[in-house]
């Protein structure tokens, strides 16, 4: 993968569908599918017998009028499926579509999430802990505490990244100061490994890091 928006839709969307999943939800517009090459989205989404759920916002622009009319109709629904944990992620481009609400955003980070956690143990799709990575890392991003705990741990044993045990304590300690007391397990054994120079670099990575809330272009 050369990217997280050079996607394989059909293998994305076969994982989805594997791991239960029941609804997708875009907030692309009409004319970013052919520019992000997913064109077929809700015919694909579809034919998995998802439910697809297409609320649009304009770039650069907040949620209008028409946008809240929708989530009335549509939420419903999604929190229903949220509630059954059968909801899959989010698609969204830029930073007004991140911006819908946080009753649609809170989606976001625990979606690929789940995706990571197929990648990483092969439900459905060949086991793939760089891909696996890749999702936790878009989770992680946004301050997923569970994301920021296995990516650290990926980061710690190398496995679908570079080893780098810098990266590894400074994920951990995120997710540690959110209430994760295995990350705080985890994070103490790689310390061990640890010289006081890369702790102290890690210390200073976390206490500078901020949750980045717009998805790679």
């Amino acid at each position: 993968m050369s990217g997280a928006w050079n996607r394989d839709l059909a293998l994305d969307l076969d994982a989805v569908r594997d791991w239960g999943a029941v609804a997708v939800v875009t907030l692309l517009e009409s004319h970013e599918f052919e520019l992000l090459r997913v064109e077929r989205l809700g015919e694909e989404v579809s034919r998995r017998d998802m439910e697809w759920f297409h609320l649009p916002i304009i770039d650069t622009r907040i949620p209008d009028d028409d946008f809240e009319r929708k989530w009335e109709i549509a939420g419903e629904k999604l929190r229903a499926a949220d509630q059954r944990d059968e909801l899959a992620p989010l698609h969204v481009r830029s930073h007004a579509q991140e911006t819908a609400s946080t009753r649609s955003n809170e989606y976001l980070d625990r979606g690929w999430t789940r995706l990571g956690f197929i990648y990483e143990y092969g439900e459905g799709v060949p086991q793939n802990y760089a891909e696996a990575a890749t999702w936790f890392r878009l989770a992680a991003d946004q301050g997923h505490v569970v994301a920021q705990d296995v990516l650290g741990g990926l980061y710690f044993s190398g496995r679908g990244v570079l080893k780098d045990y810098v990266v590894a304590y400074m994920w951990l300690s995120l997710s540690a100061a959110q209430g994760d007391h295995d990350a705080a397990k985890t994070r103490d054994l790689v310390a061990k490994v640890m010289t006081p120079a890369q702790i102290a670099e890690a210390q200073k990575s976390a206490r500078e890091w901020k949750p980045i809330k717009k998805p790679p272009q």
